[in-house]
């Protein structure tokens, strides 16, 4: 961001803290009304000098997300000021199909019947059967497997940390899943860190002992792999598979979407499918359905979800639906014609759902919440 372009937005922030200076203000309104078809005049009433400059910040999102080119911070800071402007609701949505961008406020209707988000809940199913409802299970030890201790932390993590010589002969193969509305982290044996989104299940060992360190993924989990030059680490999932020796990555299989998507943060990875295989490079993401296709794309919305956020760039009516069916634990359907525009926007996941439906309903989206089911109309 130019040091000029950056001032503004400092300047902008001072406004809207109230610690702008009348000489700032001057120097502000003269880069505001540049182009501006509500030009500032310092005369007229607070309420409306931050209307304008809503309308100001709104149409900047609004080209930035057209022209794709806004970065990461300038993004987030206009979202923060737009989200002041309107009651300093951190809610920001917008859809893409509509000339004028727009923006959710609270009201204060209530539903009788909403629904939380989701949190940590996940089962673990040992080698021999038997299973464990780690949201239920006490904080501690809970078994040992072969030399292994599997310990619950009091932090929705559950850690594999040997405690003896392990027997080579019984070593067995673990199961994690997490339910809708349930996530987990998991620390395995070999010190890298798996985060497991919604509705997903890991397959692994208790111990890696072969020359490979293989895991099978159903769902989303995003990937902290311990280095081992000698030991690659392999994710397979129905749609290809991923082989790293050490590295940060993402990886969305689920069964309800049509492509494997694989997002890499740092190091390199090694994406197959039937046919073909590629190395991608930081900043990179991999889409896999019998062919690969690779774009440059901002990480930040991949991993969203392990940062307690939903990020939607152009994502479609469906898209965003199956999202929030994962993790709020709900059955979403639809009467009517479907939306066809696309969504772009950021919202936390800590929320309830009627608080995220709301901000869809600016776009001609309305819902019904029935129980554990939601019936989106037009």
């Amino acid at each position: 961001m130019k040091d000029k372009e950056m001032t503004q937005y400092q300047l902008a922030e001072k406004w809207l803290n109230g610690t702008i200076t009348a000489d700032e203000k001057i120097q502000f309104a003269t880069w505001y009304n540049q182009n501006s078809q509500l030009p500032l005049d310092l005369g007229d009433q607070e309420e409306l000098l931050n209307k304008k400059m809503l309308q100001k910040i709104l149409l900047q999102v609004h080209h930035d997300h057209s022209v794709k080119t806004t970065s990461l911070f300038k993004r987030k800071w206009l979202y923060t000021a737009a989200a002041i402007l309107t009651g300093i609701l951190s809610i920001v949505i917008f859809y893409q199909t509509k000339p004028v961008t727009q923006i959710y406020t609270r009201n204060n209707k209530v539903y009788s019947h909403d629904i939380g988000p989701g949190g940590n809940a996940a089962r673990l199913t040992l080698s021999n059967g038997s299973t464990i409802i780690l949201n239920e299970a006490k904080v501690g030890n809970l078994v040992q497997q072969s030399g292994i201790a599997i310990i619950k932390q009091n932090n929705g993590l559950l850690s594999y940390q040997k405690r003896g010589e392990n027997d080579q002969t019984r070593l067995g193969v673990n199961i994690l899943t997490t339910p809708k509305g349930g996530q987990y982290q998991l620390l395995l044996a070999d010190g890298t860190k798996v985060y497991m989104n919604a509705s997903s299940s890991l397959n692994f060992p208790v111990q890696f002992t072969g020359k490979n360190r293989t895991v099978t993924l159903k769902g989303e989990a995003y990937f902290e792999v311990a280095k081992n030059k000698d030991k690659p680490f392999i994710v397979h999932t129905e749609k290809g598979n991923i082989e790293v020796l050490g590295t940060h990555f993402n990886v969305a299989s689920y069964t309800n979407e049509p492509k494997m998507i694989t997002t890499l943060l740092e190091g390199s990875v090694k994406v197959s499918s039937q046919h073909h295989s590629s190395i991608i490079t930081p900043g990179q993401q991999a889409r896999v359905n019998q062919q690969i296709e690779i774009s440059k794309v901002d990480v930040a919305e991949a991993i969203a979800w392990k940062n307690n956020l939903f990020i939607f760039d152009q994502s479609s009516i469906k898209e965003v639906m199956r999202q929030l069916e994962r993790w709020y634990d709900v059955e979403i359907t639809f009467e009517g014609n479907i939306p066809t525009g696309s969504f772009t926007g950021e919202i936390s996941r800590n929320v309830k759902l009627s608080e995220v439906l709301k901000v869809l309903q600016f776009s001609d989206v309305n819902f019904k919440i029935d129980g554990k089911k939601v019936i989106i109309t037009p």
